[in-house]
């Protein structure tokens, strides 16, 4: 401690870091949230697209709680993981609610060559598989740890 510091001179600026500070949000914790607000801007043309009552308040939903996933991870709150864990608890039964819709669609025998059920389980397949590969990322990575506190 030097003499400034001791007779506490007006003219410093003293930078205090705390001991609990928390690492900024940074490689895979910022690739999830920019590509779930990627995903969010993309949902939004769905949303917009759907004249169905009901998908259009399931769309809505899942986008919301996307983007609060997005957003409390973003702001490393404490209530991050939480929201997390709902999104990809979210994300994966709306996978297998599109493997039952891709079903349904191939019994009403569509031609081409992408049909629509094929679209719907390659749809179904990519929600399942993020959400499977992010719980366990969020489950086991020591910078979510480190940045959020805990691990899901």
């Amino acid at each position: 401690m030097n003499r400034y510091e001791r007779q506490g001179d007006p003219n410093r600026v003293y930078e205090v870091q705390s001991p609990t500070a928390k690492p900024s949000v940074g490689g895979w914790l910022l690739f999830f949230c920019l590509s779930t607000a990627i995903g969010v801007f993309k949902a939004i043309s769905t949303i917009v697209a759907t004249h169905a009552p009901l998908y259009l308040a399931l769309y809505v939903t899942l986008t919301l709680i996307a983007a609060l996933a997005a957003i409390t991870v973003w702001a490393r709150a404490s209530s991050a993981l939480t929201c997390v864990s709902f999104d990809l608890g979210i994300r994966f039964l709306y996978g297998l609610f599109q493997i039952y819709l891709g079903i349904g669609m191939s019994k009403a025998a569509g031609t081409g060559a992408m049909s629509p059920s094929d679209t719907e389980f390659l749809s179904a397949f990519t929600n399942i598989l993020t959400s499977v590969v992010w719980s366990l990322y969020f489950h086991f990575s020591t910078r979510v740890r480190e940045t959020l506190g805990h691990n899901l």
